[in-house]
């Protein structure tokens, strides 16, 4: 496989975006480098991510580290957990949103859940998925904003596991195969 070289492509007309990514974090995370590989990866990238919806950032963020947890990213994994610490999260809560669950109340359980399924299943939902999804508060109009979210996910999962971009981020702890297997049979 090619050795991609993780640094700021000059050759495209990124300033903008890398500008503003650089504001954001203090530097330009190596995931972002990456995509100016592509003359419009970063631009269409940063348009995704940036897109209105009806979900919060707290949301947004669940959303994340559950489908970043079904794919294994380490790199958006240790990213979303940095990111919910700095939000108020304790630890015990980010792993179970990676997990696909949430104590904090039924409406993010929900979520979760709905996310988790999602992504298990291929988008195949349980009856009690659904109706649980929809007691909890959620509407028929967020669905299509939760699947907005975890398309943008899947892309920047898929881009940092295939090419194995360098973290750079305090790393996420790992979640033992045993704690992932209970979620599995709930």
């Amino acid at each position: 496989m090619k050795t991609f070289i993780i640094r700021k492509n000059k050759a495209l007309d990124t300033t903008k975006e890398l500008n503003s990514i650089e504001r954001e974090h203090s530097f330009v995370p190596n995931f972002h480098r990456m995509l100016t590989h592509s003359q419009n990866g970063l631009k269409n990238y940063c348009e995704l991510s940036k897109s209105q919806t009806s979900l919060s950032e707290m949301e947004k963020l669940i959303i994340g580290l559950v489908v970043s947890q079904t794919n294994q990213s380490h790199y958006w994994l240790s990213y979303l957990t940095q990111k919910s610490k700095k939000l108020g999260l304790r630890e015990t809560e980010i792993i179970e949103f990676r997990l696909g669950n949430s104590s904090i109340n039924k409406k993010l359980n929900a979520l979760a859940k709905y996310t988790r399924q999602t992504m298990m299943y291929r988008g195949t939902l349980s009856k009690k998925t659904i109706k649980d999804f929809f007691s909890s508060g959620w509407s028929a109009g967020c669905v299509m904003d939760i699947n907005l979210v975890i398309g943008q996910y899947m892309i920047a999962n898929f881009v940092t596991n295939a090419f194995k971009i360098p973290i750079d981020f305090p790393w996420a702890p790992n979640i033992a195969a045993e704690e992932e297997e209970e979620e599995e049979e709930e």
